[in-house]
């Protein structure tokens, strides 16, 4: 600011050098009158880069404060995330999901299949959050990923998943859904394995506190042991 001050002193002065006589009104001769051009231009020149700096400043407030706000919505958008708060929740059932899940199929099919929950996996360099279900048949030794079973396999275990996902939630949240509907769910299904799949979801509808199962299906069998149906 003394130099802002001193360039403005500087320009007045050579503004007031007189070259006529302020008594006489007669010109001097010899007297030099400074040209302020280059003065007036310096100081055009620092007023713009005083504004400048003051925009920049502005322009930097508002950028910290943006990388502020960004970093609050990552953090959110990370949280409720398939790999945030959901995961969590989901590693900590993990465990009783899978119990319930084997037990399910156990009631309906025996010792033929179990599931295996993956939360992590092993990159190149360290271990990585992850979700992945494996199914180990019992019968042949092979583990799986569930989305390699056969059509009538993955009847089993997918229904066995939702119903122990289904009582989980009752438990953990006090609200089920009373009523289930399964729309032909056991097309999928050779005739023999269709009374094992009704009576696991007999089981279920029992153990679950389900009010009422609805199953659609085309399937002989199934209606003529069913308790209760609606023939259209």
């Amino acid at each position: 600011r003394s130099d802002e001050r001193k360039l403005l002193e500087d320009i007045r002065k050579a503004k007031d050098v007189k070259d006529t006589c302020p008594t006489c009104g007669r010109k001097f001769e010899g007297v030099f009158k400074p040209d302020t051009t280059d003065l007036e231009n310096q100081w055009k020149e620092k007023k713009q880069l005083k504004e400048t700096l003051e925009l920049i400043s502005k322009q930097k407030e508002q950028l910290d404060f943006l990388k502020k706000e960004h970093a609050e919505y990552s953090l959110l958008e990370r949280a409720f995330s398939n790999t945030g708060i959901q995961a969590l929740e989901l590693e900590a059932a993990v465990p009783d999901i899978a119990d319930l899940t084997n037990t399910i199929l156990h009631e309906g099919l025996g010792d033929k299949f179990s599931v295996v929950f993956n939360t992590i996996k092993q990159s190149k360099d360290k271990m990585l959050d992850d979700f992945s279900i494996d199914v180990v048949n019992h019968e042949t030794g092979w583990t799986v990923p569930l989305e390699h079973l056969s059509e009538g396999e993955k009847i089993w275990v997918m229904q066995s998943l939702y119903f122990a996902f289904s009582i989980i939630r009752m438990e953990k949240t006090q609200f089920s859904f009373s009523t289930r509907f399964l729309d032909e769910s056991d097309g999928a299904l050779f005739a023999d394995r269709r009374v094992q799949y009704l009576n696991m979801i007999q089981s279920v509808h029992h153990s679950g506190n389900a009010r009422l199962t609805v199953m659609v299906t085309h399937s002989q069998e199934v209606k003529d042991i069913i308790e209760q149906k609606i023939n259209l």
